[in-house]
Parts: structure tokens; sequence; C-alpha cells
């Protein structure tokens, strides 16, 4: 996952990221929500993403993980994949199109992955496409 795609913290929070070329040891800039009655925390981050304001705080460093990143490529036979508003998963040999009134996405030749263990994706499932890495 790039840096300026990270939207949470490991614990959860919502973050915000502002610039990814700053100098020195927190070339990260962004904000943390931290609650409604603080709001928005200012915050730095090194390049890995490591939070530090004066005192080491883990929760608060920057959740890299992609959801992305759990497709198992080696079982899915298109070059796409995409889930539907009731859950089901597709494949898909070219970039599929929402289809909003029957709430799927659809397009050219598509497979159910009925029996592959895909990951959970976004919430809305408007952003659960993926397309094939290079080299995969």
């Amino acid at each position: 996952m790039r840096i300026e795609d990270c939207t949470k913290t490991k614990d959860g929070r919502p973050v915000r990221i502002y610039a990814t070329d700053g100098g020195g040891l927190y070339p990260i800039h962004g904000a943390i929500w931290m609650n409604s009655e603080e709001g928005w925390r200012v915050a730095t981050w090194t390049k890995g993403g490591n939070y530090d304001d004066g005192e080491r705080v883990w929760c608060f460093d920057l959740d890299l993980h992609d959801w992305r990143d759990d497709i198992p490529w080696e079982y899915i036979k298109g070059d796409w994949v995409a889930r539907d508003k009731d859950g089901s998963w597709y494949s898909f040999e070219t970039r599929p199109r929402i289809f909003e009134l029957q709430q799927v996405w659809d397009y050219g030749i598509k497979w159910c992955l009925c029996g592959v263990k895909m990951p959970a994706g976004p919430d809305d499932w408007r952003e659960a496409i993926a397309q094939r890495p290079e080299g995969r």
C-alpha cells in the first residue's frame, strides 16, 4: 500500500495524509481523528509509517496493510475481482462496471469466486474492486 492511500492508524482511528515529502525524520504529515471532543490532531510519521511525538505510541502508527494484498490471485482466472452488494465476489477478464440499479458489478466474461476465500474488503461494495498486480 502506498503511504498516501493510508486511511487509518493501527488501532483504527481515521487519518488524513497531507504530504509524504517533508524533510527530516518525519516526512509524512497529516492528522489523526482522536474523538468528538478533541477532533483532529496534527501528526507526523516516519517513512515507514511510525508515529512518535516525544513518546512512542504504536497504536498511532499508520496501518499500511491493504485488503488487496490478501487476494489469492493464484486461484483466480481473470485479471479483475469485485464484490457485489450482497457480498458475492466475481472475477472478470476486463475491468467491470457498476450496475447501480441491481447493485452489482458486471461486464464481459465473469466467474463466480464462491469457493475462494476472499478478504472482507472495504465496507462500501462500490470500492471493492482490484486489478491483478503485475507479475502475478
